[in-house]
């Protein structure tokens, strides 16, 4: 009877909704979902929400993707050159591109518009090359350029450069930008319009 119990009180915590602010407590008569006192030797069970990152498919050619790959879809680039530190820019052709390499994985990616696009337009070219888990945190306009700028979050990126590396410039492991400009999108790991 008591492994009988002790399964019901898993599947309960496993299928009780877990919010920031409130904590779980096992009390040796019940489990409390709020103030324990009344209840006698309580015990806060501690639970962290984790997030499993989407896997990108094998078609995703963007952000935190490694050169390699981003070769394999683009071809070899026409040119490329130290940049800042550890990091290399590579030109493109065709689709007329630039991409920095950080720690062999793309950290920005930055392409032009043949035509001025508005921001939805901006917004949905942009799509293909942001993770797939990606989650918008805000949006504003760039004290610099007067731009849009989206700020993202990835699990999956974050995954992708060490916590350390310069690609989160500006910004917090996991975040990135997109700056939607009259000439064209610039998509950068980080936060730094």
């Amino acid at each position: 009877m008591k492994k009988f119990k002790n399964y019901i009180f898993l599947i309960f915590i496993a299928i009780l909704p877990m919010r920031a602010h409130a904590a779980v407590y096992q009390c040796a008569d019940q489990v409390v979902t709020s103030d324990p006192s009344g209840h006698r030797d309580c015990v806060e069970i501690k639970a962290e929400k984790v997030e499993v990152p989407k896997v990108q498919s094998e078609s995703y050619y963007g952000l935190g993707v490694s050169q390699d790959a981003w070769n394999n879809k683009f071809g070899a680039p026409k040119d490329c050159f130290s940049a800042l530190g550890t990091t290399v820019q590579c030109q493109y052709e065709y689709p007329s591109k630039i991409i920095n390499i950080t720690d062999s994985r793309i950290n920005l990616i930055q392409f032009s518009w043949p035509n001025r696009k508005n921001l939805l337009q901006s917004r949905e070219a942009a799509k293909k090359y942001i993770p797939k888990d990606s989650e918008i945190q805000k949006s504003f306009v760039s004290k610099n350029s007067g731009s849009t700028v989206d700020l993202f979050r990835s699990s999956w990126l974050k995954n992708q450069f060490e916590e350390s590396s310069v690609a989160w410039y500006g910004g917090n492991p996991g975040e990135f930008i997109v700056i939607h400009a009259a000439w064209g999108v610039t998509i950068a790991a980080g936060n730094n319009p």
